[in-house]
C-alpha cells in the first residue's frame, strides 16, 4: 500500500485546476541516490553513448524499466490518469554546475499529438531548487489555447528545436517547482513551463517520465508505449 500525499479526489481536483501536482513522493532519497549512481556510472563507462538517455531510456536500461513500475509512481499517477497507465518514454534533464543551459517558456502540445491527455512526471535525482534551475510552471495555463512558438538554433537551449513561446502571455503566476531527491512533479502537457540556468556548484539531475491513460491516442506516425499499471485498453 502506498501512502498518497492526500486523498485521490483531492489530488485529482488540484491537478485538474492547476495542470500540475507536486510534490509526489516516488522514491526515497536513498533510492534516488542509487538512480543517480546508475546514471553517472554509465556516463563514465560509455561517454560516447550518453545520448541513449535522451529518449525511451526505459527500453534500454533495466533499472529504468524497474523504476517506472514502482508503486510510488504508478499509484501516485492513478488518481490523475486513472487505473490503466502507459509510459510513453523516459529521458533525462541534467544541468551541469555553473552552466548556461536553460529551457525557454513553451507548451508541449504543439509538438506532441497525443490525446486526450499526456503528463510528464519530472522526477528529481538531486535537489531541484531555484538556484540550480528547477522547473517553473504557470498553474492553470494548461487551459490556455496553443500559443505561437518560434524555433531557433541555440546551443544553450535544452529543447531539441530551441523552441519558445513567441507571443505575449501573462507569467505573473509563475511558481518554482522545488523538489527533494525522490520527489516528482506531474505536469499536464499543455501547461506553460520553463527552467533557468544552474547557478550552483552542483549538478542538477532529473528524469522525464511521460505517461498517459491507456486509452489515449497518438495521431500521425505510429509509436509504442509500455503498460505500467492496469490493462492496455
Amino acid at each position: 500500500m502506498v501512502d498518497l500525499p492526500e486523498s485521490p479526489d483531492a489530488m485529482k481536483r488540484r491537478f485538474e485546476r492547476d495542470g500540475c501536482y507536486f510534490p509526489l513522493p516516488v522514491l526515497t532519497e536513498a533510492e534516488a541516490a542509487e538512480c543517480r549512481a546508475e546514471c553517472e556510472a554509465f556516463e563514465r563507462e560509455h561517454p560516447d553513448h550518453v545520448g541513449l538517455y535522451d529518449m525511451k531510456a526505459n527500453l534500454l536500461f533495466p533499472w529504468i524499466d524497474r523504476l517506472i513500475r514502482k508503486p510510488g509512481l504508478t499509484e501516485g499517477l492513478a488518481p490523475l490518469l486513472g487505473p490503466d497507465i502507459l509510459c510513453w518514454g523516459v529521458g533525462f534533464r541534467n544541468k551541469p554546475a555553473d552552466s548556461k543551459t536553460y529551457v525557454g517558456w513553451h507548451q508541449d502540445t504543439p509538438y506532441i499529438h497525443i490525446g486526450p491527455l499526456l503528463v510528464t512526471c519530472w522526477l528529481a535525482l538531486t535537489p531541484a531548487t531555484e538556484a540550480n534551475g528547477c522547473l517553473r510552471v504557470i498553474p492553470g495555463s494548461h487551459k490556455w489555447p496553443h500559443l505561437r512558438h518560434d524555433e531557433k538554433d541555440d546551443p544553450d537551449s535544452m529543447l531539441t528545436r530551441g523552441h519558445y513561446i513567441a507571443e505575449a502571455f501573462d507569467d505573473s503566476g509563475v511558481i518554482p517547482v522545488v523538489l527533494r531527491p525522490g520527489e516528482a512533479a506531474v505536469i499536464h502537457y499543455n501547461i506553460v513551463h520553463s527552467s533557468q540556468t544552474n547557478r550552483t556548484k552542483g549538478r542538477r539531475m532529473g528524469m522525464l517520465i511521460d505517461c498517459m491513460p491507456a486509452d489515449s491516442v497518438k495521431t500521425g506516425e505510429r509509436e509504442y508505449a509500455t503498460l505500467i499499471r492496469g490493462e492496455d485498453r
